[in-house]
């Protein structure tokens, strides 16, 4: 078991997350659009990918727009 020891407390502040709107407005925004078909093809790659094939890739949906 480990315990952790401070001296003394810290805030912190956390801004709100903007809305995916208003991320998307900007022009040099890194989410991107994906589509049904894009988005079915990563899923077969990774549903290869848990079972193992040899050359599969794990799915990353990082950054994508599924809206």
């Amino acid at each position: 078991m480990t315990k952790i020891i401070t001296k003394k407390m810290v805030s912190i502040s956390i801004k709100p997350l903007h809305s995916l709107e208003e991320i998307l407005k900007y022009e040099n925004a890194i989410w991107t659009k994906i589509s049904q078909p894009r988005l079915e093809e990563l899923l077969k790659g990774h549903e290869d990918y848990i079972q193992g094939y040899l050359g599969a890739k794990r799915a990353s949906l990082k950054l994508l727009d599924m809206s």
